[in-house]
């Protein structure tokens, strides 16, 4: 089973550019996806997720995350939503937007 990472309150995108980072230069991950594209592309496409509370938010978090990806467009960003999370939680219905929004994409 692979590890997923959600943030469920992005910001600027560091956090996870940081999670990324570390998975992209664990051995294990190298070993399974050599090549150094597939292995990002399979990193932000299967195992990163992120909420952010505004469209501006998630615009700046975008323009981090995905920095390196210069006009290629060649990964999917249909892991990242422009959504506030507060309302959610505070109705105790955070897992109902996080299924909602990835649930064909999470195990």
């Amino acid at each position: 089973m692979q590890r997923m990472i959600i943030v469920i309150y992005m910001k600027s995108g560091l956090y996870i550019t940081e999670i990324v980072k570390r998975l992209y230069r664990n051995p294990l991950m190298k070993s399974l996806y050599p090549d150094d594209m597939e292995r990002i592309k399979h990193i932000l496409e299967c195992q990163v997720f992120g909420f952010a509370t505004t469209q501006i938010i998630f615009d700046i978090a975008m323009s981090y995350i995905f920095g390196f990806d210069e006009g290629a467009n060649q990964i999917s960003r249909r892991n990242f939503f422009a959504v506030d999370t507060l309302p959610w939680a505070e109705k105790g219905e955070l897992q109902k937007l996080v299924n909602e929004k990835l649930g064909d994409r999470i195990e």
